[in-house]
């Protein structure tokens, strides 16, 4: 039965003007405040960065920084100071882009990447979109304030379930610390520290993946973290604190949330298509006969909506099964989630009799054709009458003139 409004204080409070809790592996929104508001994300926005150094290039390489990369940030902002003609390999600039938060270092990647800034930019949006972040748009690849630079902390959530893929990036995006080995133009050796609440020990927490940090004044401080216990991994975004340990709390709160409070559901395939009204005899290409998401512990089995849809064409039938909980549960987001299955060729989709629209279709055009029937069987019977009025007529017209 739905929850009742005083367990509804369970789920989490938070300070933050935008957050989301999801589930990585098959892509649940358990939890969410404003989750498709667009926002300035600041730093974050280094997660992509990385995401795409880590798909497109390779980290040996020699990366020289230019004018631009380096002169083209404030200097009020997060750097390692680099030198023009200064040289660092792609590996340094990732660990100096995720521990140090360094706009040179970002900038250095996004030239090395995409040939400049702009056409970085213009690449980060495009995966984005890739990965269905549609309500973002990306013109740098640091985060520091443009009014066409922003995204949303759903967006966010797939762009870090992406990232979290890749085990580089768990490597280099969970680093507290980190030393630089001098380079071409710096003789001595950088110390960098991360200042990640998550990662420096302000705020420690169990079975963090990775974690990423972000401040501008007019972001104020973001936060999106991935964790994992138990086989379960959660992503945590957070974005619009108003403090480096409000946007930790928030964190943790969400990750405690999503590890303490939900149940894992696995169910037969046949078992939810029947629960959603419809008895096909399914048999998936991928072989997926199960359906697995997360449910709030204080919710049931039984207050999922299932519902059925069809697609595709006859060889090749796609069918999605969509389940969700009351919009006003109080305890999780009421969309739990879309499966798509394609079905072998030979599975045809099949409906109960006598109900809904098809039905009463049917019926009204076996009808017709039934009354067509009648009306010409009795056409025929009138005609095949007129025909032996007709030859009596003339049989007593022969007699006559005999």
């Amino acid at each position: 039965m739905p929850a009742t409004a005083a367990s509804a204080t369970e789920a989490p409070s938070l300070t933050a003007e935008a957050a989301v809790l999801f589930a990585a592996e098959n892509g649940q929104v358990l939890f969410e405040k404003n989750m498709q508001r667009k926002m300035y994300p600041a730093s974050v926005t280094k997660i992509l960065t990385g995401l795409l150094a880590l798909e497109r290039g390779s980290l040996p390489d020699i990366l020289t920084a230019s004018s631009d990369a380096v002169f083209s940030i404030r200097h009020d902002s997060s750097h390692i100071a680099l030198d023009v003609g200064e040289e660092i390999t792609l590996e340094q600039a990732l660990f100096a882009l995720a521990v140090a938060s360094a706009n040179d270092a970002a900038n250095v990647i996004a030239e090395y990447i995409a040939g400049s800034q702009e056409s970085f930019g213009r690449l980060m949006t495009a995966r984005a979109i890739e990965l269905g972040a549609e309500n973002s748009n990306f013109v740098n690849a640091h985060g520091l304030p443009h009014k066409n630079h922003y995204t949303t902390a759903y967006d966010m959530a797939l762009i870090m379930a992406e990232a979290v893929k890749n085990p580089v990036f768990l490597e280099i995006f969970s680093k507290g610390r980190y030393e630089m080995q001098p380079t071409n133009l710096q003789p001595e050796i950088r110390i960098l520290n991360n200042s990640n609440p998550l990662l420096h020990g302000g705020h420690n927490y169990e079975g963090i993946l990775a974690s990423k940090k972000g401040w501008t004044q007019e972001a104020k401080h973001a936060l999106v973290t991935a964790a994992e216990r138990d086989g379960r991994k959660l992503i945590a975004v957070v974005l619009g604190s108003d403090s480096s340990d409000g946007a930790a709390k928030d964190t943790i709160n969400l990750l405690d949330y999503g590890f303490n409070e939900f149940l894992q559901i696995e169910s037969p395939l046949a078992e939810e298509l029947a629960a959603a009204g419809s008895r096909p005899e399914i048999e998936a290409e991928d072989g997926q006969q199960t359906v697995t998401y997360l449910l709030h512990k204080k919710l049931p089995v039984q207050a999922v909506k299932r519902t059925l849809s069809f697609s595709g064409n006859p060889g090749r039938k796609v069918l999605e099964l969509s389940l969700a909980v009351s919009e006003d549960n109080g305890l999780m987001y009421h969309r739990i989630g879309k499966y798509s299955i394609v079905l072998t060729s030979h599975v045809a989709e099949k409906k109960p009799e006598g109900t809904g629209t098809g039905s009463f279709l049917r019926f009204f055009l076996r009808f017709l054709l039934f009354l067509l029937l009648l009306v010409f069987l009795l056409l025929v019977r009138k005609y095949a009458r007129r025909r032996l009025r007709a030859k009596k007529r003339r049989r007593h017209r022969i007699i006559y003139r005999y």
